[in-house]
Formats: C-alpha cells, structure tokens, sequence
C-alpha cells in the first residue's frame, strides 16, 4: 500500500525534496542487501509497477486512472507512457548507481530498444519521448557490463520487445502480433 503512494510522488507535481526522497526509498528497497524484513516485498511491487506495462500487452480499452488515484487504490496499474515517466524521474532522482540502473533497466531493456526503434520510424513521435528512452538506453549501455549487455542485445535480435503503437493522443501500448 505504501509503494504506490511512494511512486504517486515521483509522477505527480510535488516539491523536489519530496521526488528525492522518494526516489531515495525506493531505490533502498531496491538495494540488493535484504537486511530489512520486507524489502524483497517492496521490490517485488516496484518492479512489477514499473516493468510490467512495458513488458506486458496491453489492451486499448484499458481505463485508468490519474496517478493521483494511488493514493486510493491499492494495486494500481500504470500505462506504458506512465511507468516510462516513473521511471525516468526515479532515476533522475537518485543517486547514480549501476547495480540500481541494471536492476530497473535491463529487464525492460529489449521493450525500450523496439520502442525507441518504433519511435525513430515515426515522424509524429513525440521528441522528448523518444529522447528520454534513448536517453534511459544509453545510460543503461554505460553502466552495464559487457556480458549483460551482449546476452541484452541477443535477447532483442531473437525477436524480443514486442511490437508497439502509438496513438493520436501519444499514449503507447505494447501489442501482440
């Protein structure tokens, strides 16, 4: 319950000190060391907020609410273009780390390079759309290693990422071809 009304933080209109401590507890509950007690339960709902819209087919009747609805509901599901903005502002607002940008890029990293791929083809694309995933994919190419990076880029040649849209409104979905 408390992790969705962290990440409300992040993508609403808040004070910066706010966004940064946000990102800061979030990021903590990321943090591979498990000496807290529910720190893997937390990670497990980040993770599944932020990787599961862009990792998952989503369908175009989806309703959702603002993000302001996190503070009312407790398994809310963001849409890609939100769980892409979360996502930029908790890294933005963090300490740099790789061991963090590996744990919240590299799972989506085959989804981020056909989006940004999809983006590059379409000329009404959104510019600070398509900038901030290729920023996102050149951060996580710098921090990587190597091996991590090649078994990545494998996993997107064999077709990984799924297939993406965008409609008239800027509003992205992953779809099943």
């Amino acid at each position: 319950m408390i992790v969705p009304r962290i990440m409300a933080l992040l993508c609403n209109p808040s004070p910066l000190s706010y966004k940064r401590a946000a990102a800061f507890s979030l990021s903590r509950m990321l943090a591979k060391d498990n000496s807290h007690g529910n720190q893997a339960s937390g990670a497990s709902v980040i993770i599944s907020m932020l990787h599961g819209p862009l990792l998952q087919s989503t369908s175009p009747v989806l309703s959702q609410g603002p993000p302001s609805a996190l503070s009312t509901r407790v398994s809310y599901t963001l849409s890609p273009t939100s769980a892409l903005s979360t996502l930029m502002a908790l890294i933005l607002h963090t300490d740099p780390s790789p061991a963090l940008i590996s744990i919240l890029l590299s799972p989506i990293m085959p989804s981020l390079y056909t989006l940004s791929d999809h983006m590059n083809r379409m000329k009404t694309a959104d510019p600070l759309l398509k900038e901030s995933v290729n920023g996102l994919l050149a951060t996580w190419g710098r921090v990587v290693v190597s091996m991590e990076c090649f078994d990545n880029l494998w996993r997107v040649l064999e077709g990984a990422g799924g297939e993406w849209e965008i409609n008239i409104a800027g509003e992205i979905r992953n779809v099943e071809r």
